[in-house]
């Protein structure tokens, strides 16, 4: 059997979450086992609760409700590995990013893993708006093609070389950190040949400046699940060293004052 770790996290959206966790239970691969590692970042309406309820296999980790998505990633994937010491069992083949707002085809994750098989890295998945699959919504990102982590299968080795995600990041940037990281290190970032599931693009209505006054715009320079000056000045500084930093720092504090 192949033992997969599925990492998540998740805030508030219960149905949302329920709704991935079957899809995803759905998908697993006959010769593959599933060990589930949740973070609820102390969603207040009982997310973790239903869950339990539901799905008691999964390990649910309740958090103080500050992790957002890079740091709850973060403690997922610390779990999974202290468990993994504690447990006495073989290690896990690979592990899973999984987020709950994906639908996953039934074939999803064992077609991940054949790909994996050919594959000297990671394999992001593929995903559309719908079912049409006309278009891709989330693998890799346009023409900078950082990778997207709706679902990510991170095979043993490159973790074992290159570690977890950094959770230096709040919420943004370490699925595309983390896929840079892997490169440097020797490792292919492969999208999914077939689309995994379905997953829409949301509006990103938090991160426009235009119509908003000089105190909104500095807080959405600021805002965690805005532009967060602090992850995209330590994205660059991460990966292309500190002038980009500081070029990146200038870009967005003019952009907010000028309001474009």
């Amino acid at each position: 059997m192949i033992r997969i770790a599925v990492l998540m996290t998740c805030y508030n959206r219960v149905e949302v979450t329920l709704r991935g966790l079957r899809s995803l239970f759905a998908a697993k691969p006959r010769d593959g086992e599933l060990e589930v590692f949740l973070v609820d970042d102390a969603s207040p309406d009982g997310t973790a609760a239903r869950v339990r309820a539901e799905f008691p296999s999964v390990r649910v980790i309740d958090s103080p409700g500050n992790l957002f998505w890079c740091k709850g990633m973060r403690l997922a994937w610390d779990r999974a590995i202290a468990d993994e010491a504690q447990g006495g069992a073989r290690p896990y083949d690979n592990f899973l990013w999984f987020n709950d707002d994906v639908v996953l085809k039934p074939t999803a994750i064992a077609a991940m893993l054949a790909e994996s098989a050919t594959t000297n890295g990671l394999v992001v998945g593929k995903f559309s708006s719908d079912e049409t699959e006309r278009e891709v919504s989330f693998g890799l990102d346009g023409a900078s093609q950082w990778m997207n982590g709706n679902l990510v299968l991170v095979p043993r080795k490159v973790y074992e070389k290159i570690g977890p995600i950094c959770d230096g990041y709040r919420h943004a940037y370490g699925d595309h950190d983390y896929g840079l990281r892997a490169q440097r290190a020797g490792f292919a970032v492969k999208l999914s040949t077939e689309f995994c599931g379905v997953c829409p693009r949301q509006p990103e209505r938090y991160l426009s400046m235009q119509g908003r006054s000089l105190h909104e715009r500095f807080r959405v320079l600021f805002a965690t699940k805005g532009i967060c000056l602090h992850d995209a000045v330590l994205f660059r500084y991460r990966n292309w060293g500190v002038t980009m930093a500081i070029a990146c720092f200038v870009h967005l504090v003019v952009k907010t004052l000028l309001g474009r």
